[in-house]
């Protein structure tokens, strides 16, 4: 075991190097797993060690008081900081486990300064999210499992317990008399992983003993296979023009279907959105295919919309705020409603007597040269390809009577001017 928790140390050590992280930080439950992490690491006295716990205000507030007081005694006992923090308001509905998990990571990415992040999952945890992978029928990137190491904010996420199966975890919380919390909420095999835990691996195990490993193996060989996919798909994404989360539908058509899937699933991924189902995938394809036209599929916040030649890879938004005009001065920036974000004139032309800014309401029209006549807007969103879900979002400046610019596209009469927009993110 020393030998074990020697090399345990010597990753967190290079990893905390090579990141050039402030302060290594253990996400601390209080439970067996996170208490082992943190006690093996509180003897390291040169390194910078702290804790963080997360409440998300599942429990009763008895188990909740008490859950917290063994936390707060068992760092103090270590000598360890402990920051806490709380993820009280879980949005409902959803996998319990899941949504109680991206509010932890939410929160731990939050934390200040630039920090070498330690989660406690063990070889059997990665066991365990594999098998239910497969049970939802997930492709290599969710057969991968937990990766070892990974990005969170401006942190280094590192699970240096991941080579470590439960009986290693067990044996050394008895030997060093290691205590811990359990959370009553293990024992409710209504929740997917408890029912895969408490019923269903003991059989696997009692047929195949070494099934954790062998798993963990398997996921291992699909990260390098996920891996080479990604590879693919960065080069692909250089092809397909993507760029603010729209690609060409004329160059995803040269691509192999089974690349097309490919290169949407990396997109996703890269613009952290939630992945296709496969049926969604299927209908997104289906827009690709299309000779000409629109169309949306959507799931969960994601939408993707053909406009013409675009595939828009898109997070859902509110609808856009009501119609308005109003008068503005130049070079001060104004607070445009809803998530249309803000506005400014950075370069103002001296004859002008009225600055207004606004959105379309209907039958504006657009002068591009002082001496031709004007088109409407609408023509000159579809010249420029403006999707129709833009366009009751576009700001407009009017400069006395006449429209100036769009968005920040100054019309080529207005020499001279110029303006800025940043959109909400």
């Amino acid at each position: 075991m020393n030998n074990d928790v020697a090399e345990i140390v010597r990753a967190i050590r290079s990893e905390f190097k090579q990141h050039r992280s402030e302060r290594i930080t253990v996400a601390f439950s209080g439970g067996r797993d996170s208490s082992v992490l943190l006690h093996l690491l509180a003897d390291q006295t040169d390194l910078p060690v702290d804790a963080c716990f997360v409440a998300h205000g599942l429990q009763d507030s008895a188990t909740a008081s008490a859950w917290l007081q063994h936390v707060r005694q068992f760092c103090a006992a270590l000598c360890v900081p402990l920051e806490e923090r709380s993820a009280e308001s879980l949005a409902s509905g959803g996998n319990i486990e899941a949504r109680a998990r991206d509010a932890r990571y939410d929160l731990l990415s939050a934390l200040p300064g630039r920090r070498l992040l330690l989660l406690a999952q063990h070889q059997d945890d990665q066991a365990e999210t594999v098998l239910l992978q497969l049970l939802r029928g997930s492709g290599p990137a969710g057969l991968s499992g937990m990766p070892h190491a990974f990005s969170l904010g401006p942190h280094r996420a590192l699970r240096p317990l991941l080579r470590q199966n439960r009986v290693w975890v067990e044996t050394y919380a008895t030997t060093f008399g290691v205590a811990h919390f359990e959370d009553p909420s293990n024992a409710d095999q209504s929740i997917d992983r408890n029912y895969l835990r408490h019923t269903i691996v003991p059989a696997l195990e009692a047929r195949w003993p070494s099934m954790a490993r062998t798993v963990s193996r398997a996921a291992e060989w699909q990260q390098h296979s996920q891996q080479v996919l990604d590879q693919t798909a960065a080069r692909d994404v250089r092809h397909v023009s993507l760029t603010g989360g729209r690609c060409s539908v004329a160059q995803l058509r040269q691509l192999p279907i089974v690349r097309q899937r490919n290169v949407l699933r990396f997109a996703l991924r890269s613009r952290a959105l939630s992945p296709a189902p496969a049926s969604r995938l299927e209908s997104v394809l289906g827009l690709i295919e299309q000779s000409a036209g629109r169309g949306e599929v959507a799931w969960q916040e994601v939408r993707v919309r053909r406009y013409r030649d675009g595939l828009y890879l898109l997070r859902a938004r509110p609808a856009p705020p009501a119609a308005f005009v109003r008068d503005i001065n130049v070079q001060e920036w104004v607070q445009l409603p809803g998530d249309l974000g803000r506005y400014r004139v950075v370069a103002e032309l001296t004859q002008a007597k009225r600055w207004r800014i606004g959105t379309r309401q209907g039958g504006e029209r657009v002068r591009l040269h002082a001496n031709r006549p004007g088109m409407p807007l609408a023509r000159w969103f579809q010249t420029h390809d403006v999707p129709p879900w833009e366009r009751q979002r576009m700001p407009l400046l009017w400069i006395d009577d006449e429209i100036a610019a769009v968005g920040e596209t100054v019309l080529p009469r207005f020499v001279g001017l110029s303006v800025e927009w940043q959109p909400a993110s």
